[in-house]
């Protein structure tokens, strides 16, 4: 790229016209991604059912290429736990409910971080409560 000439500026907080190209660039494929996301997950929930009412794990064309439904061993996650401040709830909630809403939890990043520094054994990572889940997946 050579130089920034004075025309390449708009006026306002001095951002390149080419810098503007690319955010609309970016936001309209952005837009596009989102429509296509929505698109997969409504096909999604048809042949996804399909596949489990017939017991059928793959279909593929003469390619080899389709869909797999597949048991994989996911975490057992949940998103009960949320990112609400406990000092500003502390302040706010009487003390009986403040007792009731904080519970203790793992923090999975610090329990990994230490299995990698070996700070503690790495059997601790056998712990992991796993369920198993159908996965749908391209292949």
């Amino acid at each position: 790229m050579g130089a920034i000439e004075k025309d390449d500026v708009i006026k306002g907080p001095r951002i390149r016209k080419d810098i503007l190209e690319k955010v609309e660039q970016y936001r309209r494929m952005s837009l596009q991604y989102r429509n296509l996301e929505r698109e997969l997950e409504k096909l999604k929930k048809e042949i996804q059912p399909y596949m489990e009412e017939k017991g059928i794990t793959e279909i593929l064309d003469e390619t080899g290429q389709g869909v797999v439904l597949e048991e994989r061993r996911m975490p057992d996650l949940t998103t009960r736990y949320t990112t609400y401040d406990i000092d500003d709830m502390i302040e706010v909630l009487d003390p009986a409910v403040v007792s009731e809403c904080i519970v203790e939890v793992i923090d999975r990043d610090i329990v990994e971080a230490k299995v990698l520094l070996k700070q503690v054994p790495q059997e601790i990572s056998e712990l992991k409560r796993y369920k198993l889940r159908n996965c749908f997946v391209t292949k």
